[in-house]
């Protein structure tokens, strides 16, 4: 029994493992957009497609393996704003591809709406007129006329946004003259109040000045009337005694 187990061990520890292959591998550790990737550089495009789970990468993949139909659907649910316009293009290319000239034109109209100097898409949608016109001229004439209405249409919003915004202006600038008027006729207001109140402090100091003015004088002459009834006792009296004087001289003499 010993024996056996030890056997079994060997065995066991003597077998060859088989290595998983580079592909194998490959699809352990890739993530469904890497496989879809590699699929589609290997021009394995119906693979890749079914791996890819953006509908963008879905769409070019389809359209490489000639499944237009299936390629214009993916494009529709592109919501990745980064590729909207590029999946606009080839969408228009999808449909042209299955000879819808109408739907091919919708599609490159809108990709030159949002971008005017798209030259490929100028292109290609003058191609899908022209194929329009041979097949169904009545379905161009209708689609010529839903374009005007649309221009017509953005140009009338814009001059009504236009407007809207001038006439807020309009409304923000009275506002603002407004409330510069108000702050004019306030500081006006306190500049009249403080002129009011200079000149009442000045009235006041003139008044105080004007009354000190009138005491002084008052008091000068006051001063001055005391002293001239002095001075004229004073000059009285001087003037007796001399009389006095030249009196005793005269009788002596």
């Amino acid at each position: 029994m010993k024996y056996f187990a030890l056997l079994l061990t060997s065995l066991i520890l003597g077998l060859s493992v088989a290595q998983p292959t580079r592909a194998v591998l490959s699809d352990w550790f890739e993530t469904d957009e890497q496989r879809g990737k590699r699929l589609f550089d290997q021009g394995e495009f119906e693979e890749s497609a079914s791996s890819f789970r953006d509908n963008y990468r879905r769409g070019v993949a389809l359209y490489h393996s000639k499944n237009y139909q299936g390629a214009a659907k993916a494009f529709e649910r592109v919501n990745r704003k980064e590729v909207q316009q590029d999946a606009l293009y080839n969408l228009g290319n999808a449909r042209f591809q299955q000879e819808d000239y109408e739907g091919a034109v919708r599609a490159y109209d809108e990709v030159l709406l949002n971008q005017p100097d798209h030259d490929d898409a100028r292109y290609n949608g003058g191609l899908a007129r022209a194929m329009l016109a041979k097949t169904d001229p009545e379905a161009l004439e209708k689609l010529d006329q839903e374009k005007e209405e649309k221009e017509e249409k953005e140009e009338k919003e814009e001059k009504e946004e236009k407007e809207e915004q001038e006439s807020e202006s309009g409304d923000q600038q009275q506002e603002q003259e407004s409330e510069s008027g108000d702050q004019k006729q306030e500081q006006e207001s306190e500049s009249g109040d403080q002129q009011s109140e200079q000149e009442s402090e000045s009235g006041d100091q003139q008044s105080e000045q004007e009354s000190e003015s009138g005491d002084q004088q008052q008091e000068q002459e006051s001063e001055s009337g005391d002293q001239q009834p002095e001075q004229e006792s004073e000059s009285g009296d001087q003037q007796q005694e001399q009389e006095a004087e030249s009196g005793d001289q005269q009788t002596e003499q």
